[in-house]
Order: C-alpha cells, then sequence, then structure tokens
C-alpha cells in the first residue's frame, strides 16, 4: 500500500488525540528553534545552533515517513535485534567513545557524524520490553517482571558508566509502566518496588561520582548555599533559579535576558532551555512549555487505551512514558525539584541524536496505533490471535455484494 493511502486510512483512524499530539511536537520543535536562536544572538561562536537544529529536524521529517510506513509485525519481530544492536553500541561506546565535557557518550564515524546511542536505547528498550509482556501469562509471571526489568536495567547501566545518570533514570519508570499495563501482579509490582528502592539507594551511596554527590549535596540545602558554593557544585542550580526568578509574569523577551545573553547561565542550549524560556517569556511561555511537553505523552497514552493488541499498545505507553519522564527531569532540574543532572528537554534542547529519536518515536506509535484494531472488549487476545491480527493489512476488505444492482433472479417482475 502507498504511505499516501496508508496515511489518509491511519488519520481517519487515529482522530484527535492524533492531530494534538503532532501538533504539540511541531510546536515544541518550534520553540526549541527560538530557543537556539536566541542562544545564538549572544554566542560567539562561528557555528549556528539554529541552522544545525533546523537541518536535523528536516532529516527527522523523512526518518518519520519511513517509521509510520514500516509494518508493526517487522517491528515486532526486529524488536530483539534492535535491542541487542543498541547494547552493542552502548559498549562500544565505553570502549571506542568520543570524550565531550568528560564523559563518553557518543560514537563516530568517519569523522563526520557522531551521534548517542543511548537516545537509540531508550526506543529499543520499550519495543524490546512491549515485546516480554505481550504475552500476557508472562507478564503475570514474577519471573516475566523481572525480565522485563532487566531488559531496561542493561542499557541503564551501561549507560550509568558514561557517565549519564539523567538518561539512565527515563528506563525504569517506562519499564515499571508496561509491565504494570501489562497486568502484572500487585505483589510482583511491591517487590520490584522495594527492590528499585533499595538499589537507589546503595548507587547514591556508593555508585555516583563525586560531582554527582555533590550536586545532590547542593539540593538539599539549596537555600543555604554560600557565596562560595554557588560559583563552584551549585553554580548550575543557582543560576537556573535566577534566571527563572527573574523571567516574572511576562519575561524579558527574546535575547533579552540577562543570564541568557551574558552566557551566565550553563548549557542554556541544551539542558537548561527550559530556564531561558521562563527567563525570556516569563511564567506564561514556561507554562505553555509545560502544556505542550504533556499534552504530546497524554495524547500518546489515549491512543494506547484505544489499542487491543497488546504489543502496540505496550510499546506505546512505555514510549509515551519515556518522553513524558524525559520532560518532567528536565523542568525538575531547572526549577530546583530534582537534583542537577543532564538530560534534554524533548524536542527543544538543543541536539541532533535527541531531536531525530524523540520524532522517529513519535512516528512509530502512531503507526501502532494505525494500524491496532480499537478495543472493542475488555478481554485480552490469545497470542495465536494476536499473531492472526498482526497479519492484517490496511487494505479496505472487498465488497461481497454489490447494492447499486439486484441479481437478475431477485428483480421484481412486472
Amino acid at each position: 500500500m502507498k504511505l499516501t493511502e496508508r496515511l489518509a486510512i491511519a488519520r481517519e483512524r487515529l482522530g484527535a488525540p492524533a492531530i494534538v499530539v503532532v501538533a504539540a511536537a511541531a510546536a515544541l520543535a518550534s520553540i526549541g528553534l527560538v530557543v537556539c536562536a536566541s542562544v545564538d544572538h549572544a554566542s560567539e561562536k562561528s557555528s549556528s545552533y539554529f541552522t544545525l537544529q533546523a537541518g536535523r529536524l528536516a532529516l527527522g521529517v523523512p526518518a518519520c515517513l519511513v517509521a509510520f510506513w514500516i509494518r508493526p509485525r517487522w517491528l515486532r519481530a526486529q524488536a530483539y535485534g534492535f535491542y541487542v544492536a543498541c547494547a552493542a553500541m552502548l559498549i562500544a561506546v565505553l570502549l571506542f567513545g568520543r570524550v565531550v565535557n568528560g564523559s563518553r557518550r557518543w560514537l563516530e564515524i568517519g569523522g563526520f557524524l557522531r551521534f548517542q546511542p543511548s537516545d537509540l536505547a531508550k526506543l529499543a528498550a520499550s519495543l524490546a520490553i512491549a515485546r516480554i509482556c505481550a504475552i500476557r501469562a508472562r507478564a503475570e509471571s514474577f519471573g516475566g517482571v523481572l525480565c522485563a526489568l532487566a531488559a531496561a536495567a542493561v542499557p541503564a547501566a551501561l549507560i550509568l558508566k558514561e557517565p549519564d545518570l539523567g538518561t539512565a533514570i527515563v528506563f525504569i519508570p517506562s519499564a515499571l509502566a508496561i509491565v504494570a499495563i501489562a497486568g502484572a501482579k500487585r505483589s510482583h509490582l511491591l517487590i520490584v518496588g522495594a527492590l528499585l528502592v533499595t538499589g537507589a539507594a546503595l548507587l547514591v551511596l556508593y555508585g555516583l561520582h563525586g560531582y554527582q554527590r555533590d550536586r545532590i549535596e547542593m539540593w538539599l540545602r539549596q537555600g543555604s548555599m554560600t557565596a562560595a558554593e554557588k560559583q563552584a557544585q551549585g553554580y548550575h542550580l543557582h543560576r537556573s533559579m535566577v534566571a527563572i526568578g527573574s523571567g516574572g509574569l511576562f519575561g524579558y523577551g527574546w535575547a533579552e535576558g540577562p543570564q541568557n545573553q551574558r552566557d551566565l547561565l550553563p548549557e542554556r542550549h541544551t539542558d537548561f532551555a527550559f530556564a531561558v524560556i521562563a527567563e525570556e517569556f516569563g511564567l506564561v511561555g514556561a507554562f505553555v512549555v509545560l502544556f505542550l511537553e504533556a499534552a504530546l505523552p497524554a495524547g500518546l497514552l489515549i491512543l494506547a487505551l484505544r489499542v487491543r493488541e497488546s504489543f502496540s499498545r505496550l510499546a506505546i505507553v512505555g514510549i509515551a512514558v519515556q518522553i513524558g519522564t524525559q520532560a518532567l527531569v528536565n523542568m525538575g532540574v531547572a526549577t530546583g525539584v530534582f537534583p542537577t543532572t543532564g538530560i534534554a528537554l524533548p524536542l527543544i534542547s538543543y541536539g541532533g541524536t535527541s531531536a531525530i529519536v524523540t520524532l522517529v518515536s513519535i512516528a512509530v506509535a502512531l503507526n501502532l496505533a494505525g494500524h491496532a484494531e480499537p478495543v472493542l472488549a475488555q478481554e485480552m487476545f490469545s497470542p495465536e490471535e494476536e499473531e492472526t491480527l498482526l497479519d492484517r493489512t490496511l487494505k479496505p476488505r472487498p465488497r461481497l455484494w454489490n447494492h447499486s444492482r439486484r441479481p437478475a433472479t431477485e428483480r421484481p417482475r412486472r
């Protein structure tokens, strides 16, 4: 089937939630370009963040079309292979990756192509865990739950070694959401929750780097930092809070924020892009971004509720929770709700891999929702029924009866 025909049928099936998702993604990408242009206005670098980010978003459009065109059955069949490939790339990063700002997160190919495999691993983990939990009996067993969480823990552990704590955090909420929606027992979830709390405590005590512990300490007493600490361990948090607090209701205006234009706010085009928005567009602009970042995963979750086939439903939930968690952590870090850590604000922060993978993830979710049939009953499909459903295409069924003409045998006699 042609891509245009598939888009038309999918648009009819997806309805209003898909329009909300696409509109929110387009609006967030546009806001991201505005932030990049504002940073360029104050930057002395010859390269333009705006131009580079616009080019990467343009590359994301054909990538989205390809992701939307792929058959869901192929996505399900290749989920494990994609996961293994991403895990191999994460290992390659630790061995041969390029070091930037003290972190080894990038793979470089040919000296001109540089990307972060950790962004690809987020999508791969959602697809792999969704396939693990697609069979309800597996999701209801404690071994199946542990297997799904292990699939999230492996890439998270590799990413922690880079180190990249912010990206590693995203894997766990996504995995928990998938296993919960798949039908995991409450007792199993409580046991897993206790294990995760214990693991988080051990990580904080023994697994973090010195600068990460310093950031947690500054976060715990952010209201009582000394002047020296505000210029050292607590610099990121202090400058972000100053930028957000000084923006007021409507902000200073585009390219007029003092913290941004004087280059006082660190990582203002990536991790602290939300602080730039709050400083230059005020509380109103911050709430607009908050609304859009919430509308995007909310629309995906509504689409997931309409899907009956379990793999598609669970994969959409995983993608939605990943995007929502990433946005929540980024804005929480900028406002001092969470300790300082590096993580991109979806579709707003500068970064080619993050933007393209986020767009592709949204396209994959819309693809799965557009192919799957809507929920007609509360019961789940059996594995045999799921395989039958995945074999179906979007081609319209042939008409078995031509109502325009009656058969000659049934025509009334004169």
